[in-house]
């Protein structure tokens, strides 16, 4: 008849959110600091800076989570 998922990935009663948390390192200071260079940068005529800060930032993530990998 219908799928029931499996008992042992359901939510816990009474926990909310992400158990594990915002990873170290990252905060909402950094995501608004990204955001006020994105609209920075567009009000200054440049349209083509928040593909670069995204590209920026997407390499930074990938240097720190193999930087992550190497201290395991």
């Amino acid at each position: 008849m219908g799928v029931f998922p499996n008992p042992d990935t359901r939510w816990v009663k009474g926990q909310s959110g992400n158990p594990k948390g915002r990873p170290k390192g990252r905060s909402f200071r950094a995501a608004r600091a990204f955001l006020d260079a994105a609209v920075d940068a567009l009000l200054e005529g440049d349209l083509r800076a928040p593909k670069r800060l995204v590209e920026h930032e997407d390499a930074q993530e990938r240097a720190e989570e193999r930087g992550r990998a190497r201290d395991r």
